[in-house]
């Protein structure tokens, strides 16, 4: 679109080169920032706080890279709790804050294969 930030491409350069190693996993992220989402009304993600209270506690986040549509999280799974629970208790409190249907979680494997 017209209206994308140079620092966005950057940002998802940064993302392509030293985290997400899944292709597929990076056109997801890549299509709402580049906005090639034909018929969508453009929308903002809830605030960046909110998402990462939800977050934390299931995962330790290292690293937050904000988009207009998109937030990526670098962390890791917390210690003790299984990759699947982790996901479906974050998906629970994103439904009990008013969350769930402005926002989606997906859980991908980086490439240092601690994250």
């Amino acid at each position: 679109g017209e209206d994308q930030d140079p620092e966005d491409f950057q940002k998802l350069e940064k993302l392509a080169d030293e985290i997400i190693e899944d292709q597929g996993a990076l056109r997801l992220i890549a299509v709402p920032i580049l906005g090639r989402k034909v018929e969508v009304e453009k929308t903002r993600l809830p605030p960046l706080f909110k998402i990462r209270e939800a977050i934390e506690g299931q995962f330790n986040i290292l690293e937050a890279v904000s988009f207009d549509r998109v937030y990526v999280f670098r962390g890791t799974v917390a210690s003790g709790i299984a990759p699947a629970a982790a996901l479906g208790s974050v998906e629970r409190r994103f439904a009990t804050a008013g969350l769930a249907k402005d926002v989606e979680i997906y859980l991908q494997h980086a490439q240092e294969e601690s994250q």
